[in-house]
């Protein structure tokens, strides 16, 4: 609530959003959040976002990586605008 995260936000950030799937999601499953371009970007965990939103859940666990771990657990880098 305090981040100003909504359900129609959730939606419009990532649109492929399954609601049916989403309710089955394990809320005690830390989401995940890398450093992007200067902001912290959820990167794993939209379902179970979705799914706290539509519930009425307020706090959930999360991995904040830092800019060290993020680039460390790269897999592949593309040329800019790709």
């Amino acid at each position: 609530a305090e981040t100003g995260m909504t359900a129609d936000i959730a939606r419009r950030l990532y649109p492929g959003l399954d609601e049916t799937y989403a309710l089955t999601t394990d809320l005690t499953k830390p989401l995940l959040f890398v450093p992007l371009d200067g902001e912290c970007v959820l990167i794993d965990g939209w379902h179970r976002t979705l799914k706290a939103l539509l519930t009425g859940v307020d706090l959930l666990p999360c991995y904040v990586l830092s800019q060290e771990d993020a680039d460390a657990s790269q897999i592949l880098i593309l040329p800019p605008g790709k």
